[in-house]
């Protein structure tokens, strides 16, 4: 990841003898995109995505999630990966830009200009709509107060019974809400021209009591300090960037801002700017990043790019980058728990491994969603396959989709040997009826289904009379 020859190289993490990836999946027939845009930990190892999603979209991992109408889904996993709950959004063109998980309320800003707040347990709480407009909003939270605070691009007037924004020009504001998602103030910057205006990230330091903004104002490149006091804000700091500012993270002990710039790397500021020198810590990037997230229970700075992710310590040296982790993955938000154990989501082009492991494309889907955990106690991936309630999720069908011959695999009966008889598979389409009832021999048999329809279909495994998994074949 890093090309910059001064800094400290650090370790590879190492993918070949890896236990390999619990990933979970999301996809469907329609050719649209699907991603998973955020992600979030709490602490006891509970996953939270915001994922955009189209109608009867499936999971292959969890046979229990079909999308019931397109749009935006919160999701909860388990720390194995297993559905907890999901929520869905009734906005058919929505999907999240930012999800900040606080304390027991998640915390939502959608592309279509919705504030969004959640309890742990999917229930939308509260909703207050900013915009009218879609676009890429930016979303912080002070974890003292629970205050949000929101960055919004208009190109055109709006007004509510809170607030009215004048029109004539492109301007970005701030939005300071209550914990509770009550408007409480506003702050304009005048901007120019549509394509000349922009917001990348917003950062909420609660050591300095400021919020900083990074945005592009006619053509140069801004960072802002924004107070943040009982009157309001007030802009106090100013500085102006030789290249395009993409993502702001704070270290709170340190008062140290990390600003990625476009194509240049990351550098530490004074979080007053009045650096002369800044301190350029960890070398140059062949990309620019896709997150930046400090952990100030470790004490370390994470970063991910499309296809990679690297760690640095609190002393700025680096404590590791990962090889590519996939050739058509791409990386959109990285998390931690408490334990240290890095967890990211984001989407993929085509059938792709993440360590050893298979993303399985779904039919003709330009992007398919996917989440995941990083471990790194022993430089590698887990893997785990899907753990459902009274049936072992080992066995899988290859290849799928399929067209005509199918196998069925157990990763757990590759080597084994006088031990894989008594197998049985039923076959149903998605009305519960039986297409096929045969005894198999796992990792051998082909199964012929060159005579189904094109669609999903769910497969029941036995062992003696006994279900023991459940699995999902696609049929191109």
């Amino acid at each position: 990841i890093l090309t910059d020859s001064s800094t400290n190289p650090g370790p590879d993490i190492n993918f070949d003898n890896c236990d390999g990836i619990w990933p979970r999946t999301y996809g469907g027939s329609e050719n649209i995109k699907r991603f998973v845009s955020d992600i979030a930990v709490d602490s006891n190892d509970n996953i939270y995505t915001v994922a955009s999603l189209n109608e009867n979209d499936i999971s292959y991992e969890d046979i229990s999630f079909t999308a019931s109408n397109q749009g935006l889904y919160l999701m909860k996993h388990d720390s194995n990966g297993n559905l907890v709950w999901n929520s869905y959004f009734n906005e058919a063109t929505d999907s999240a830009t930012k999800l900040k998980l606080v304390n027991d309320k998640l915390i939502i800003m959608t592309s279509d200009g919705n504030l969004l707040i959640y309890d742990i347990n999917g229930n939308l709480l509260y909703q207050y709509t900013v915009t009218d407009e879609n676009g890429n909003y930016k979303l912080d939270v002070d974890e003292n107060t629970e205050e949000i605070y929101l960055a919004v691009k208009y190109l055109s007037s709006y007004s509510n019974t809170d607030y009215s924004i004048p029109g004539g020009s492109t301007s970005i504001v701030i939005f300071k809400f209550s914990s509770s998602g009550v408007y409480e103030d506003h702050y304009e910057i005048s901007g120019g021209s549509a394509a000349n205006t922009s917001v990348y990230d917003i950062a909420f330091s609660e050591s300095e009591n400021k919020l900083f903004v990074s945005t592009q104002i006619q053509g140069d490149y801004r960072g802002y300090g924004l107070a943040v006091n009982s009157s309001g804000f007030g802009a106090v700091n100013y500085t102006m960037f030789s290249n395009p500012v993409k993502l702001l993270a704070f270290n709170n002990t340190s008062h140290t801002l990390y600003v990625e710039k476009y194509n240049q790397g990351v550098f530490a500021f004074s979080t007053d700017f009045n650096d002369a020198n800044p301190h350029h810590i960890l070398g140059s990037f062949t990309d620019d990043l896709s997150d930046l997230y400090y952990n100030p229970i470790q004490e370390e700075l994470l970063m991910s790019k499309i296809d990679k992710i690297a760690k640095f310590d609190n002393n700025n040296q680096l404590i590791y980058s990962t090889p590519q982790i996939s050739s058509f993955a791409s990386i959109q938000a990285i998390a931690v728990n408490n334990s240290d154990q890095i967890y990211f989501s984001g989407y993929y082009k085509q059938t792709t491994t993440i360590g050893s492991k298979t993303l399985i494309k779904y039919n003709n889907s330009q992007t398919d969603g996917f989440i995941t955990r990083l471990k790194e106690e022993n430089g590698s991936i887990v893997y785990n396959r899907p753990i459902q309630t009274n049936v072992i999720s080992d066995f899988y069908a290859v290849p799928n989709p399929v067209g005509e011959q199918v196998e069925i695999h157990s990763e757990k009966l590759e080597n084994s040997l006088g031990e894989n008889e008594g197998y049985q598979i039923k076959i149903m389409d998605i009305y519960g009826n039986v297409k096929e009832s045969s005894p198999f021999v796992p990792n051998k048999t082909q199964l012929n289904i060159s005579t189904y329809k094109t669609g999903m279909y769910f497969g029941e495994i036995f062992n003696n009379n006994k279900l023991i998994s459940t699995l999902r074949i696609l049929k191109k």
